[in-house]
């Protein structure tokens, strides 16, 4: 960690002995917002891959049936179906192409790891600091906090284009009324997020 008026070191020591640091709780909340963030994009990813695999299998079922169509003969009635199903086929590829369900898939997978290894990093630090068995100085402790704020950075710059429910699960993040700094609180709030969008719970209110 560095300044204008030159590095920071960060005292490990001094984190041992008051384990409710403000540099703790930062990494904490740094944590379990990385568990928000993957579990979103994760589930994007997902979401972008079925997309894709429907309109992928629409696309050969088409092209399969066009084909049997084709070997059938030149009979008006067989050219205006197999010009129909080329017209619809053209309009799935246009379609795949323009919404990229398959790269958009890969990236936000690639966006879940990131902000993954992001939160391993942190839970391994925070252990440090928790561990009267691991002795560590702190230079290096300093440069492990140096290296999750740059992985930060660098991730959040990839995530620039965040999926749409992202901000619904934020929003539901900030909005827990105790400080969230454990993992059970998070996993209350997605469930409870999962909860307001069941068809079950929505037919129960109207």
């Amino acid at each position: 960690m560095s300044s204008p008026n030159g590095d920071i070191q960060i005292d490990i020591e001094a984190l041992k002995k008051n384990t409710r640091d403000a540099l703790l709780r930062h990494l904490e909340y740094y944590q379990e917002l990385c568990i928000c963030n993957r579990e979103t994009y994760k589930n994007y990813a997902k979401i972008a891959k079925l997309f894709h695999d429907i309109s992928s299998l629409n696309a050969l079922v088409i092209a399969t049936v066009l084909g049997i169509i084709t070997s059938l003969g030149d009979s008006p009635r067989y050219k205006y179906t197999s010009m129909s199903l080329s017209a619809f086929l053209a309009c799935i590829s246009g379609v795949q192409r323009f919404l990229a369900f398959a790269e958009k898939s890969e990236n936000a997978r690639l966006i879940a790891k990131g902000f993954d290894k992001i939160e391993r990093d942190i839970g391994q630090v925070i252990m440090y600091v928790n561990s009267d068995a691991i002795k560590i100085d702190s230079r290096t402790f300093t440069k492990y906090v140096e290296e999750i704020q740059r992985n930060i950075a660098t991730v959040s710059e990839q995530a620039i284009q965040s999926p749409p429910e992202s901000e619904d699960l934020k929003k539901l993040f900030s909005s827990v009324k105790k400080s969230p700094t454990t993992l059970e609180n998070l996993i209350l709030s997605v469930r409870e997020m999962s909860r307001r969008n069941s068809p079950v719970h929505s037919e129960d209110e109207s």
